[in-house]
């Protein structure tokens, strides 16, 4: 089969990633060979405790897919993206693989090969005519199990220090530490963007509305509105309320109303924080005249009472 025809993709899977801020950590990342009279042409089900990024250097290989009762070839170019959970088999032929087990949040506990769940079912190559899919997180890109990469010499330069780090078992130390968070951060990107243009899909989010972007610059210019109302930034951005809302959402991922609490809440912690003002002060400067209601506000943005916050911060 000519690997520069993408199979057919199945509706993407999502693949659950919490949302608190990521920080990549490396378990293992290896250079792998396997010679023609090594081949098994079998393969073990199992799952992942972490991702799994494996790229095929030379030759070829095959991934079992479990739901799917079948297997998808992989051939040099081309990367494997395997999310934690989803049950699979990696099928040995001729040739060179690099692969990289990391996680998105560090778990530093979890050690290298304890990642790995071994199933009992041993399976054999039945070739698929479509592959799954994995949406990462709820509005993030779409990637098929396997890609055809645009530069796949590129991401063997960036990937093969990953497993000089793991072979000299200086992966933790923080130099490292900075080494892989770059890599894992420019191979993810990548990844979406070598997975959209084989399916001739964006991988960016559709571009903000002007209208709407002036409006944030406005905000954000110390001369512009200081407290507009949602219906002011709608009539300065020239559209009827609905549709503002609806066009500052997807610039935003926040209503405008939730976007301009924020923002006041935001300047008011500043003031708690390089200030001696009392929070009633701070209220009133920020346009509160109920101390309760600025309380209840700043406690819904930020998980803490005024005095609470300040108290942290000044510990």
């Amino acid at each position: 089969m000519d690997i520069s025809t993408p199979l057919e993709r199945d509706p993407p899977t999502l693949v659950r990633i919490p949302e608190r801020p990521q920080a990549f950590w490396l378990r293992l990342a290896h250079l792998v060979t396997s010679r023609p009279e090594h081949a098994s042409h079998r393969a073990r089900v199992r799952f992942l405790e972490d991702f799994e990024l494996v790229l095929q250097v030379e030759g070829s290989a095959w991934v079992w897919v479990e739901d799917a009762n079948g297997s998808v070839d992989v051939h040099a170019g081309q990367l494997v993206f395997l999310p934690p959970g989803f049950r699979h088999g990696w099928g040995h032929e001729a040739g060179t693989h690099l692969a990289v087990h990391f996680d998105l949040h560090a778990n530093p506990s979890l050690k290298a090969l304890e990642m790995i769940r071994s199933l009992e079912r041993v399976v054999e190559r039945r070739a698929l005519g479509r592959q799954p899919s994995f949406r990462l997180a709820k509005h993030g890109p779409v990637v098929p199990l396997v890609t055809n990469l645009r530069e796949p010499l590129e991401w063997r330069r960036r990937l093969e220090p990953l497993a000089e780090l793991w072979s000299r078992r200086v992966h933790e130390t923080l130099q490292a530490q900075w080494l892989v968070s770059e890599t894992l951060g420019w191979a993810l990107r990548a990844l979406a963007a070598d997975a959209a243009a084989e399916a001739r899909t964006p991988d960016l989010p559709p571009a903000a509305d002007p209208r709407v972007l002036a409006v944030l610059r406005a905000l954000d210019d110390p001369q512009g509105p200081q407290r507009p109302s949602v219906e002011d930034l709608a009539a300065r951005a020239g559209l009827g309320l609905t549709a503002f809302r609806d066009r500052f959402r997807s610039a935003t991922g926040r209503s405008p109303r939730r976007y301009l609490e924020e923002r006041r809440i935001e300047r008011a912690a500043r003031l708690l924080l390089e200030t001696d003002r009392s929070v009633y002060a701070v209220a009133r400067a920020e346009g509160y005249e109920d101390p309760y209601h600025f309380s209840r506000a700043f406690k819904r943005v930020t998980g803490l009472s005024p005095r609470a916050y300040r108290k942290k911060a000044r510990r």
